[in-house]
């Protein structure tokens, strides 16, 4: 699911309760996450009465497509950043890039 983020731009995602609702969790009404749109968003993101007049076969659906790695059904949990991603990169070099580019910046290195 991941080569779908690295895909996207912030234009293509969503803050939604769908879903929440499709993997049956009871969050608070206020609490919403960004996603990337896709065809389940774009069915239930205005019907969410809809969703939860359908929860329990919709949950069933959406985990078969988690699962199955569909992101046409299961969202890609994202942020408005995510086309500024361009590749996916173990976590230590990213610090390292991070740390190096702070030291030149900074002039010095740090120990």
């Amino acid at each position: 699911m991941w080569q779908a983020a690295i895909k996207a731009t912030g234009d293509g995602t969503v803050r939604s309760k769908v879903m929440d609702i499709a993997r049956n969790l009871a969050w608070p009404a206020r609490y919403t996450a960004r996603v990337l749109k896709n065809a389940f968003t774009e069915r239930w993101h205005d019907d969410i009465d809809g969703l939860e007049a359908q929860a329990e076969t919709e949950a069933a659906e959406w985990r078969a497509a988690w699962l199955a790695g569909d992101v046409s059904t299961a969202n890609t949990f994202v942020g408005e950043v995510a086309g500024l991603i361009g590749s996916v990169r173990p976590a230590a070099d990213i610090l390292n890039e991070i740390v190096t580019g702070a030291e030149s910046l900074l002039g010095r290195k740090f120990v």
